[in-house]
């Protein structure tokens, strides 16, 4: 019987990452970019060819299929950035389409301002400040190798963690109990499970 799993996915057309955890919280898998999809040779060297996001997408879908997921947690487009939106949004919409697929549900839409302050507890903090604190408080997280430890990978733990928060708030307070970010976050989690569940 596959494992119940609350996903976190903090989408990017080159390195994706995808953490599962477990009822309680605790990491089951995690994979970025180079896990789910391998350049080959020809135009499947073409960073953004359409046929990359496809096998890239495809990759996502076959590590997803071996869990039996409850919910998905999915970074929103970051609607100040100005780096190959065309591209980006092209990659989102494949994989939004395979996991509708995949799953059929759609995922929360989380905003990045959102996730990073259920990560930190401030909207505005960086990549650097997100990955500090998954890896604090996700021994699973830092005894990756280094080269896996991604800042993808550390805002998709966040993105699940958030999932779990969502659909499971009386078990993650118990399990979080002492954690300086635990109000700030049932309260996020709590607007998103309104707006999610509407």
């Amino acid at each position: 019987m596959a494992r119940d799993v609350f996903v976190g996915i903090d989408p990017s057309a080159s390195n994706t990452g995808v953490v599962c955890l477990g009822t309680d919280g605790g990491l089951v898998a995690c994979g970025n970019g180079r896990d789910f999809f391998s350049p080959k040779t020809g135009t499947d060297r073409k960073a953004y060819d359409v046929r990359r996001h496809i096998a890239h997408v495809e990759g996502i879908c076959r590590f997803l299929s071996e869990f039996h997921v409850l919910a998905i947690a999915y970074e929103d487009y970051s609607f100040g950035s100005t780096h190959r939106a065309y591209t980006l949004a092209e990659f989102n919409g494949i994989l939004k389409s395979g996991l509708l697929a995949l799953y059929g549900n759609a995922p929360f839409f989380v905003a990045p301002t959102a996730n990073k302050k259920f990560a930190t507890g401030y909207g505005n903090a960086g990549k650097e400040w997100v990955q500090a604190r998954a890896v604090e408080e996700c021994p699973g997280l830092a005894a990756l190798p280094k080269r896996e430890l991604t800042p993808d990978v550390c805002d998709a733990w966040s993105l699940a963690r958030l999932a779990w928060y969502v659909a499971m708030p009386e078990q993650a307070a118990k399990t979080d109990t002492g954690n300086d970010l635990l109000r700030m976050r049932l309260e996020i989690a709590s607007a998103i499970r309104e707006k999610w569940q509407a």
